[in-house]
C-alpha cells in the first residue's frame, strides 16, 4: 500500500504500525531482552528497516541479553531440525512460544488459488497473512524468498562480529507456513565451551516497506564428529547476486547484512531490490555442504578467468583495469542484445532485442481492451493505506502491492502506452497491469541508468568505492587485476583475478520485477552448478594457507583473524600464488553429500578451473 510518513521518522515506530510480522521463535535459546515484547526493538518479529544504526540491527539490538536464554537450540550434525516461526509468542506452543499455533495446522501450505483468496476482514491476501495472523510479505505464492540459519563459533554473543557468522542451511520456499520440518544441518563440528551463537535471517523479496530480519539464539551442535573439518570462516565472503547461474560464487558465505548503517553492512543492493537466500545468490537448497575447510572450492580451486567471448560487430564486452581510465566507453554483449555506455558521468545499460520489439508491437496492436481508469487521489489519506487494491488498468499505483492479485504496478513516462490498456496518454500516473505484458514492454527499455560519483567507472572504481561494497574490506582474499564484463543477460559484473564476483549491476527501480520475478522459492537448484567435492581425498592435496603479497607474505590460518588488504595492495598481488599448508587428515573424511573425489573432477577442468598446485 501507500505510505506518506517521511523516511526521517523513526523507522521502528513506522514498522510497528503495519501489524504483525514474522520471526524464528524458541523460548529457551532466544537471545531476547524482553521475550514477551509486542512492540519496539525487543519485539523480535519487528523488522529492521533502512537507516537503523548498528546497535539496533546487529542481533536485533539484543546482543547484551544472552543471560536471558535458559537453554540451547540443538543442531544434530548431519541431521535435521524443526524450526517454528511466528509473529507473536502467543501464536506458538511451548517450547517455541507460550500459546497455540495460529492457524491451528502449522504445516499447512495454502495452494496458489487459496493464497490469492482475500479474507473477509483483511484486505491482504490469505496466504500473505497465513490466514490472518502473520505478515510474511508474500503477496502471491511465488513471493517466498528464502530463510537461512547462520552459526558463529564463539560462545558469547558479545564476542561475535558480523564476519564470524557463516550460513549453514537455507530453505528456499520460506516462509510459507509456521513450522518447517526436516531442515538440514551439515556436518558441523562441535561448539567451543558447549555452545555457539546462531541467528535466523530472512529478507522478503516483495515487501512494501523494505526490511530485513535477524533473530539471534544460543545453539549447540550434537553428535559432532571429532574429526569434522572446521567451518572455513577465514574464507567466508558476502553473497553476491548471480542472475547467470554459471556466474555464482560458492563456498562459505556470510549473512546478508542489509538496510542498516555502518561499514558492517555488506550488501550494496538498492532499497527496492532486496537480496534473498535463493538460487539468485548461489545458495543451494538445504544444508550448505561446501562451507568447510576441506571442501570450500575457493580454498582449493583456482578459477581461471574466462576469455572474453566472441565480439559482436567488433565491440568489446569486457573492460579491464587499464581500459577503464577513459571517461567514456561502450561495451556490447556477445549476443548483440545489450549495450553499456559511460558518457559524461552517466552509466547506462540498455537491451536491444528484435524479438522483444516484435512482441511489443504485436501486443500494442491487439491490447486495447480495457479503458484506463484514473482513481481520485482522495482515496489516499495522509499516512493511511488505501482501503482497497487496484484492478487492471486502474491507477495511480506506487508499487506492486497497490494492485490486486498478480497484477503489478507499471511505471512509465508521461504519454507512454500502458500495456493491455486504452487511454492515459496525457497522464503521468502509473497503472496496474498484467506482469507478463509489463515484462515485454519494459525489457526493451533502459535497464539501468546511474549518475556516478566522478567521471570514471571501471572495475577498480567499483572496488575502491564504498558504495558498491566490492573492496578488500569485504573480500580480503581477492586480488587484481579486476575485470568488468557485460553478459548476455544485460548485467555488468566485476570479477577479481581469483574468479570471485564482487559486484553485479542493479536495474532501475521500476524494473525490479525482472529480478524478483525471475525465480520462485520452489525452483530447483540449477543443473549447471558444480557438485560439492571433498578435496582432502586427494593425495596431492594442497591448502592455500599462505598467500604471498608483494615481497612479503601474510599467513592466513582458519583459526586466525584474516587481515584485510589495503587498496594499494589489491593490484599488487601476483596472479600466480605460491600455496603451501597442512593436509587435512582424510583417513575418515567427514560425510559430504553429494561428494566426488578429485579424480572425478574433470568436469571442473571443463568449467575452467584447476586444483591449486596441479592441473586436473
Amino acid at each position: 500500500m501507500l505510505w506518506y510518513l517521511p523516511i526521517a521518522a523513526a523507522a521502528l515506530s513506522l514498522v510497528a504500525s503495519v501489524g504483525a510480522h514474522f520471526t524464528f521463535v524458541h523460548r529457551p535459546s532466544q537471545i531476547a531482552c524482553d521475550w514477551n515484547a509486542s512492540e519496539g526493538i525487543n519485539w523480535l518479529s519487528q523488522p529492521i528497516t533502512e537507516g537503523a544504526p548498528f546497535d539496533e540491527w546487529w542481533f536485533h539490538g539484543q546482543v547484551q541479553c544472552q543471560d536471558k536464554a535458559t537453554g540451547v537450540f540443538e543442531l544434530p550434525a548431519n541431521g535435521t531440525i524443526t524450526i517454528v516461526m511466528s509473529s507473536r509468542v502467543k501464536y506458538a506452543p511451548a517450547p517455541y512460544g507460550r500459546g497455540a499455533f495460529m492457524p491451528p495446522d502449522p504445516d499447512y501450505v495454502f495452494s496458489d488459488e487459496e493464497w490469492a483468496e482475500p479474507l473477509p476482514d483483511k484486505p491482504a491476501t490469505k496466504g500473505n497473512h497465513l490466514g490472518g495472523r502473520h505478515n510474511i510479505h508474500a503477496h502471491s505464492r511465488n513471493d517466498t524468498s528464502g530463510c537461512a540459519l547462520a552459526i558463529a563459533y564463539k560462545s558469547e554473543a558479545t564476542d561475535v562480529r558480523p564476519e564470524d557468522f557463516v550460513i549453514f542451511t537455507v530453505v528456499h520456499d520460506c516462509p510459507k507456513r509456521q513450522r518447517e520440518s526436516n531442515v538440514e544441518v551439515p556436518n558441523l563440528p562441535a561448539c567451543p565451551d558447549g555452545n555457539c551463537i546462531c541467528a535466523w535471517f530472512w529478507n522478503p523479496k516483495n515487501s512494501g516497506l523494505k526490511n530485513f530480519y535477524m533473530t539471534p539464539f544460543v545453539c549447540s551442535v550434537t553428535g559432532a564428529d571429532p574429526n569434522a573439518s572446521p567451518v572455513d570462516v577465514a574464507h567466508a565472503i558476502p553473497p553476491r547476486r548471480c542472475l547467470d547461474p554459471e556466474n555464482c560464487n560458492f563456498g562459505p558465505r556470510q549473512p546478508m547484512y542489509y538496510l542498516g548503517t555502518g561499514d558492517e553492512i555488506n550488501m550494496a543492493e538498492p532499497i527496492n531490490q532486496s537480496p534473498h537466500y535463493s538460487i539468485m545468490y548461489g545458495f543451494r537448497e538445504g544444508a550448505q555442504h561446501d562451507i568447510f575447510e576441506h571442501n570450500n572450492p575457493r580454498r582449493h580451486l583456482e578459477t581461471l578467468v574466462k576469455d572474453e567471448p566472441p565480439r559482436c560487430d567488433g565491440e568489446p564486452s569486457r573492460l579491464s583495469d587499464s581500459d577503464a581510465e577513459a571517461e567514456s566507453w561502450r561495451l556490447k554483449s556477445s549476443n548483440c542484445k545489450c549495450t553499456a555506455e559511460l558518457e559524461s558521468g552517466v552509466i547506462e545499460i540498455r537491451m536491444e532485442s528484435e524479438d522483444y520489439k516484435v512482441a511489443r508491437s504485436e501486443m500494442l496492436r491487439n491490447e486495447h481492451t480495457r479503458q484506463i481508469e484514473q482513481l481520485s487521489s482522495s482515496t489516499k489519506n495522509g499516512s493511511q493505506e488505501r482501503a482497497f487494491t487496484l484492478k487492471e488498468c486502474q491507477g495511480h499505483c506506487d508499487e506492486d502491492r497497490d494492485c490486486q492479485d498478480d497484477l503489478i504496478c507499471h511505471h512509465r513516462e508521461r504519454g507512454a502506452p500502458v500495456p493491455g490498456c486504452r487511454g492515459g496518454e496525457q497522464s503521468e500516473s502509473d497503472f496496474c497491469v498484467r506482469p507478463f505484458v509489463n515484462l515485454l514492454i519494459q525489457r526493451t527499455k533502459q535497464l539501468w541508468r546511474y549518475n556516478i560519483a566522478g567521471t570514471k567507472f571501471g572495475p577498480m572504481d567499483v572496488v575502491r568505492s564504498a558504495e558498491y561494497k566490492a573492496g578488500p574490506e569485504y573480500f580480503p582474499l581477492s586480488y587484481g587485476p579486476y575485470r568488468m564484463d557485460l553478459n548476455d543477460e544485460c548485467y555488468l559484473h566485476v570479477t577479481s583475478n581469483d574468479g570471485v564476483v564482487v559486484w553485479e549491476s542493479p536495474v532501475n527501480d521500476p524494473l525490479r520485477r525482472m529480478v524478483i520475478g525471475s525465480f520462485t522459492g520452489r525452483d530447483p537448484d540449477p543443473k549447471v552448478w558444480p557438485v560439492v567435492a571433498d578435496y582432502s581425498l586427494s593425495a596431492n592435496h594442497r591448502d592455500k594457507s599462505t598467500e604471498h603479497l608483494g615481497n612479503g607474505s601474510t599467513q592466513i590460518n582458519s583459526n586466525d583473524d584474516h587481515k584485510a588488504l589495503h587498496l594499494s595492495d589489491v593490484t599488487a598481488m601476483p596472479t600466480h600464488m605460491s600455496i603451501i599448508g597442512p593436509t587435512f587428515n582424510g583417513a575418515n573424511p567427514p560425510a559430504v553429500s553429494p561428494t566426488v573425489a578429485p579424480a572425478d573432477l574433470k568436469t571442473a577442468a571443463s568449467r575452467g578451473t584447476m586444483l591449486r598446485g596441479r592441473t586436473v
